[in-house]
């Protein structure tokens, strides 16, 4: 009896826990409770795949098939924000409650990671539904959703941290603060490169001599860390009658991509 007993009152209390278990996956998501599932998530969706996304990207920041990537021109910005991103969040989940005085911050920062990974995600949805068609590779551009949600379910944990002490303006400040520096900063940055090379580039398509070599190398340096459009060098060269100056835009070409013009200049237009 005292064992049909015990058994009796597990198994009601198993029964008042059941509708608990029964909690969608985004409201798990915003429970308060860590657990090492949680930062295996928070590793993998947060961490991991973002990294392997941009190491093994086909289309989007990079072209493994020729032409422009489908975001090529932000390149530079994408990856300078991930690497702060992506760094913030490996500090927390490392540091934590240690970082207490500087949660308002961080808390600005993954919110900001958040939002950006949430945009892509959004601008890449049409080109993951057609990817999926093609071995399920589209399902790869689903992935930002996700890391948009390990990045603002840590922000809000963050802010949450340090509510106590601090006046309501110095949190919206630190907030305001973090999530300025990880805009602004790689924007300011992804900017002036932008300039740099296009200026490197229009010099390169009227300059001569001193000039000309000049903006070769500085370009040559650009593209190795921002996208350019050195297929402009190939429609002037394509254009181009003298003989001299389609040599020198040869030689340019060559210089910046280690490709030859005549080669990338079939495949454009044949």
């Amino acid at each position: 009896m005292e064992r049909a007993g015990v058994l009796n009152i597990e198994s009601v209390g198993s029964a008042n826990v059941e509708p608990h278990q029964r909690v969608s996956f985004l409201r798990r998501q915003l429970q308060p409770q860590e657990s090492v599932k949680r930062t295996v998530f928070d590793v993998t969706f947060g961490i991991a795949l973002p990294i392997l996304c941009f190491i093994f990207d086909p289309i989007v920041f990079r072209s493994f098939f020729g032409g422009e990537p489908f975001l090529g021109k932000l390149q530079f910005l994408a990856y300078t924000i991930a690497l702060i991103e992506i760094s913030t969040l490996a500090l927390w989940l490392s540091a934590g409650k240690l970082l207490r005085e500087h949660a308002l911050a961080i808390g600005g920062f993954l919110y900001a990671g958040a939002l950006v990974s949430f945009l892509i995600g959004v601008v890449l949805f049409p080109l993951s539904l057609l990817g999926i068609m093609f071995f399920g590779i589209g399902l790869f551009g689903f992935i930002p959703f996700l890391t948009a949600l390990v990045f603002w379910r840590n922000g809000r944990r963050a802010v949450n941290l340090h509510q106590e002490g601090a006046s309501r303006r110095r949190k919206l400040a630190a907030f305001a603060l973090g999530l300025t520096f990880v805009l602004g900063f790689p924007l300011a940055m992804h900017l002036r490169l932008r300039s740099l090379a296009h200026e490197s580039l229009q010099k390169i398509l009227t300059g001569d001599g001193p000039e000309g070599e000049a903006a070769t190398e500085q370009l040559k340096l650009l593209d190795s860390i921002i996208y350019t459009d050195t297929d402009e060098i190939i429609r002037a060269y394509y254009n181009e009658r003298a003989p001299v100056r389609r040599e020198r835009l040869a030689r340019a070409y060559m210089r910046i991509t280690g490709r030859s013009i005549d080669a990338q200049r079939s495949f454009m237009f044949d």
